[in-house]
């Protein structure tokens, strides 16, 4: 890191949380791709969410039930701590 970035990023920290939520969404936003690339990201990953629904609906996916899932997380969170 240079000296200049090391300076803002130290002076970004001394902002309050909405300050700095505001101003790391305006640095993500400047590294995404175009406007336009961004549109199509979008409509296909709406195009995706609409598809899994369909298969929901029509019964061609399985689910889980949200208590039976959070119980598998917790579990598997159990064993990975020391």
């Amino acid at each position: 890191m240079t000296a200049e970035v090391d300076e803002i990023t130290q002076a970004a920290l001394t902002l309050d949380d909405e300050d700095r939520a505001a101003l790391a969404s305006a640095l993500l936003a400047s590294l995404d791709e175009s406007a336009e690339d961004t549109h199509e990201i979008e409509a296909a990953w709406n195009e995706e969410i609409e598809d899994r629904i369909d298969q929901i609906v029509i019964g061609g996916s399985d689910t889980v039930p949200w208590e039976e899932l959070k119980l598998e997380i917790s579990e598997r969170r159990a064993r990975r701590q020391p």
